[in-house]
């Protein structure tokens, strides 16, 4: 048995490399589901640690602008949470169509 085996081996060193995995992984998917990319945040919080971390977060999110205030959208939002435009029935329109750009239903003032 090799020195790094034996030294793999010892109860103490299982316990910290578990935490760190476990960190790892908690932080990434923590910052990945802020960037929309949660599984990409897990992944490389466990292979890279910090490094992942920051990765995760520099990369450029998933994200579509609202028809209404152009202000960024999660992908899968049906409607927007600042002015309520309905995000799904402007995309189910056809490409052609004169109305594709604007918002159904009324915005609110503020």
């Amino acid at each position: 048995m090799s020195a790094a085996a034996a030294w793999l081996r010892q109860p103490d060193v299982q316990l910290a490399l578990a935490i760190w995995c476990g960190v790892g992984v908690v932080i990434g998917t923590l910052l990945g589901w802020w960037r929309n990319r949660a599984w990409l945040g897990a992944l490389a919080g466990l292979v890279l640690g910090p490094l992942g971390w920051w990765l995760t977060w520099m990369l450029p999110g998933r994200f579509r602008e609202c028809p209404g205030c152009q202000r960024p959208l999660r992908v899968q939002a049906t409607r927007c949470g600042r002015c309520g435009a309905d995000v799904l029935a402007v995309d189910a329109r056809s490409s052609r169509s004169s109305l594709k750009g604007s918002v159904t239903g009324a915005r609110r003032p503020w």
